[in-house]
């Protein structure tokens, strides 16, 4: 039963990047919204009092490329971290999978719940979101972190979750609105 649950998984996500095709490309990141507007992004991967919204990619890219720079001239963290990698398509994004978020019916059936943070997103956030809520917590089965990269692909390239993991103070403690060190020069 394990195995087919990580493989409808696979399914599923493989599904969701593949909306994003079908609509086009979307014209900026984060949540859909009903009259076409960026939205306030939401999640892990984000500050805890939101972030943005972003215009564009490009913006979304330079505002973690700002969280960066923040960390290294602030924490001294981060300074052997690639920029941030957003050669990845936007696609549509689930941004909060993990064992609880996902329910399996008396019939078979896989259900996913909890939908409140997801949108279009550069394809590796969906693992590295997975990958950043197991990281901290001792309640997760190891098998669940040994299929994430198979559910969602991996995360692991300069600039992706080592980047995240190197903003994850900033991410964590600081608000949306810090100081802009990128218009700064």
């Amino acid at each position: 039963m394990r195995l087919r649950v990580v493989v409808t998984l696979r399914f599923y996500i493989r599904e969701l990047r593949c909306l994003s095709s079908r609509a086009g490309p979307p014209s900026f990141p984060g949540p859909p919204s009903n009259d076409g507007t960026p939205q306030r992004c939401n999640g892990r991967l984000f500050t805890k009092d939101g972030s943005g919204p972003f215009g564009s990619y490009r913006e979304m890219s330079r505002w973690y490329q700002n969280r960066l720079l923040v960390m290294q001239q602030f924490r001294k963290e981060g300074l052997d971290s690639a920029p941030f990698d957003d050669n990845a398509p936007l696609v549509f994004t689930h941004m909060d999978l993990h064992p609880r978020n996902i329910i399996l019916g008396d019939d078979g059936q896989l259900w996913i719940i909890d939908w409140t943070v997801a949108g279009w997103y550069p394809s590796w956030f969906e693992a590295a979101s997975m990958i950043s809520f197991v990281e901290h917590r001792s309640d997760i089965p190891s098998s669940w972190i040994a299929w994430i990269p198979f559910i969602a692909g991996s995360c692991e390239k300069p600039g992706q979750l080592p980047f995240i993991r190197a903003i994850s103070y900033s991410l964590e403690v600081l608000l949306s609105n810090i100081m802009n060190l990128i218009d700064s020069d």
